[in-house]
């Protein structure tokens, strides 16, 4: 409520200055985390997924995390909420794959209140036909589903669940309809798309709400992968840089993944990321007591680039050593 006074005809005739003291002890409101300004509050969050990138695996680690209360890099820890998972996937292991990798990544605490948390539906897993959410008879049927104490649905990937790579704009009005039906109903919808031309998601009244996939070149392609994550900030208070990389790749059977905010000026990223990708690959096949010829032959190099990759990780190993 305004402090000013004011006169009859409504002009402030008078402003209210603070002291020093009053100022430093006011409470100072504490921005909303990315993830909890959208996750949390009812709302339609669309990733917009690049040609050709395939998202499934940071899509479900990002609702394992969400259902289990823990961290995601920039995506803050939350509480822990009912999440429902449609998968669009049409590879029943592959999607148990990628789930045992995110929840084994999960800590002991988390993965015992996982259970109760997470739920997915997969067409393959119950031999039902592909449903088609272009239709009234689909988007009834999935919304009737999914757990009623559901918090948050991810709908993983639109296109997959329709069966049109390009969705004709009258069908995609009704999808976007039927999205924000949902999210009035308190219910928060991710919906991981691909892009459309002349197409808006209802109910998007800010940047804030759409996130959009790239590719990474400097992501570890051969062992993982991942992707450039765009946003446009909307006000101070977004605490969630413009644009971040996540990356993940999976060693021994375990998932290993970070974030980073990309330096456009670094060009030798890319070489980098294919140097540590051959190391952990050249290690593993040195403790099996491999030959450099036998690795450089399954990693489809010359043998003189594992002689140089093994005299560079030497001087690694002895410059660490000299630090300690």
């Amino acid at each position: 409520m305004s402090t000013a006074l004011k006169t009859q005809q409504g002009d402030i005739s008078l402003f209210k200055f603070r002291s020093g003291t009053e100022l430093l002890g006011r409470q100072i409101s504490t921005p909303t985390p990315f993830q909890h300004g959208l996750l949390y509050s009812g709302s339609v969050v669309r990733v917009v997924v690049e040609p050709d990138e395939d998202a499934r695996q940071f899509a479900m680690l990002w609702a394992c995390t969400v259902a289990a209360g823990a961290d995601l890099g920039p995506f803050a820890k939350g509480p822990g909420v009912k999440v429902a998972y449609v998968s669009g996937s049409g590879g029943e292991a592959e999607d148990l794959r990628r789930l045992r990798l995110a929840f084994d990544s999960l800590d002991t605490e988390q993965q015992n209140g996982f259970s109760a948390s997470f739920s997915m539906y997969h067409c393959g897993m119950e031999e039902d036909h592909r449903m088609d959410l272009t239709t009234s008879a689909g988007r009834l049927a999935l919304e009737r589903s999914i757990p009623s104490d559901t918090k948050v649905a991810f709908i993983d990937y639109m296109p997959a669940l329709v069966g049109e790579d390009q969705i004709k704009k009258r069908e995609q009005e009704k999808l976007d309809s039927w999205c924000n039906s949902l999210s009035k109903r308190g219910l928060t919808v991710v919906v991981f798309d691909a892009e459309a031309k002349k197409s808006k998601m209802l109910g998007e009244h800010s940047a804030k709400n759409t996130i959009y996939l790239t590719y990474d070149d400097t992501a570890p392609t051969e062992l993982g992968g991942g992707h450039l994550i765009h946003r446009r900030r909307v006000d101070a208070s977004d605490t969630l840089p413009k644009c971040v990389s996540f990356w993940f790749t999976v060693i021994d059977g375990k998932l290993a993944y970070g974030f980073s905010v990309p330096d456009s000026e670094d060009r030798l990223a890319p070489r980098l990321t294919k140097f540590l990708e051959r190391q952990i690959e050249i290690e593993k096949m040195l403790k099996e007591d491999k030959s450099q010829q036998f690795i450089a032959d399954e990693l489809g190099v010359h043998a003189s680039t594992i002689c140089r990759d093994l005299k560079r990780i030497e001087a690694m190993r002895a410059k660490a050593v000299g630090a300690d």
